[in-house]
């Protein structure tokens, strides 16, 4: 071991070092005519490892394992690479960035995760593709690809899942470009091309009288003078009408006043129109007209009226059903008879299993024109 004619120390040998006080040991570990160069000013501290090993350089590719990283920085755009130094993941600066990415790992039966975090409230996580590329998420040997939609967490842990099925080709979706209107649906033209459609039995019509049974039983008449009380009945629309007005027939009328009529849905949630009518003050037909047209589907509907004040009448419905014949099993819905209300209150929604107490011949007998 010699020094250079810049002062340098110099390795001569491949087994020359020099040991320093403390009795670390300094080698060239098999360079011959290597210089060790020490550059800086004033004093500088070099803290050498206290058994056999190899320090590590700035400027030569080298192998480190079981090194601990607290915030190592990246140039923009440097890259993580895989063992062929080729870029497997690419780290992109944005100015004052405040948000990132938390990556967690898991413990039997759990399953890592990738954590939108940072000094915002809200942070939500941007996938960009590059050209024509896609978002695949794949299956496996055990099972088809699934996205599961999980509810707030604050509500439970129950999710929505869609699942492939075994399929012979490749099938693609295209969505409407809009929203639909309300009680339409998704139909496929045999091609993936989704639009919205109006449900209906197969034909729509421009006229509809109720039924309870989808025929037509006879009639016969019922007070309505509780104003405290909802009285509705499930009837049967075979076919799809847009109402814009809705008649019934007035067999007497005790306490002339108006009345208010309702459409819901079979489960009782949904109000298609809820509106209250001129006074009735004579017998015979009257009509009511909507403020705007309501679209209803085929299927089943209760209708409710709620009389107003003091409002004392009796309306036609339908009567040949024997007394009990449409009573309600236990747990499942009541097709007729009457929700206690708020008085001349119509409800928003109702239960028709809890809701409603039985009483026949509630259905009424109504006309729906187009």
């Amino acid at each position: 071991m010699a020094t250079n004619n810049s002062g340098n120390i110099r390795f001569v040998n491949a087994a020359d070092g020099f040991t320093l006080g403390g009795g670390t040991t300094v080698r060239s570990l098999g360079v011959t005519g290597a210089d060790m160069t020490f550059t800086g000013s004033g004093t500088a501290t070099i803290t050498f490892p206290s058994s056999t090993a190899t320090l590590a350089t700035l400027a030569l590719a080298e192998t480190l394992s079981n090194k601990t990283l607290t915030a190592p920085k990246f140039a923009d755009l440097g890259f993580l690479a895989d063992a062929n130094g080729n870029e497997l993941l690419i780290l992109d600066t944005v100015t004052s960035a405040v948000n990132e990415l938390t990556l967690a790992n898991a413990a039997t039966a759990g399953n890592p995760t990738i954590t939108a975090s940072g000094g915002d409230a809200n942070v939500g996580i941007d996938v960009v593709l590059k050209g024509t590329g896609t978002f695949n998420l794949k299956g496996n040997a055990t099972q088809p690809g699934e996205l599961r939609l999980y509810e707030d967490t604050d509500l439970g842990t129950n999710f929505t899942a869609f699942k492939v099925g075994t399929q012979a080709a490749d099938i693609s979706y295209i969505l409407p470009t809009a929203q639909g209107a309300a009680s339409t649906f998704l139909q496929n033209d045999g091609s993936g091309n989704l639009s919205w459609a109006a449900a209906s039995g197969g034909t729509t019509v421009k006229t509809l009288f109720s039924s309870p049974t989808g025929s037509y039983p006879a009639v016969t008449s019922n007070s309505f003078n509780t104003n405290t009380r909802a009285y509705v009945g499930m009837s049967t629309f075979p076919h799809s009408i847009t109402v814009n007005a809705i008649s019934l027939t007035v067999v007497a009328v005790n306490v002339a006043g108006t009345i208010k009529l309702a459409i819901f849905s079979e489960d009782g949630q949904t109000q298609k129109f809820s509106e209250t009518t001129a006074s009735i003050s004579t017998i015979g037909k009257f009509t009511h007209t909507l403020a705007s047209p309501v679209s209803l589907p085929a299927g089943n509907y209760y209708i409710a009226l709620v009389t107003q004040s003091t409002t004392d009448l009796n309306i036609r419905v339908f009567s040949s059903i024997p007394s009990g014949t449409l009573d309600a099993p236990t747990g499942k819905p009541v097709t007729s008879g009457y929700i206690t209300v708020t008085a001349g209150v119509m409800p928003t929604s109702f239960n028709p299993v809890s809701g409603i107490t039985q009483e026949d011949a509630r259905y009424l007998a109504i006309r729906l024109d187009n």
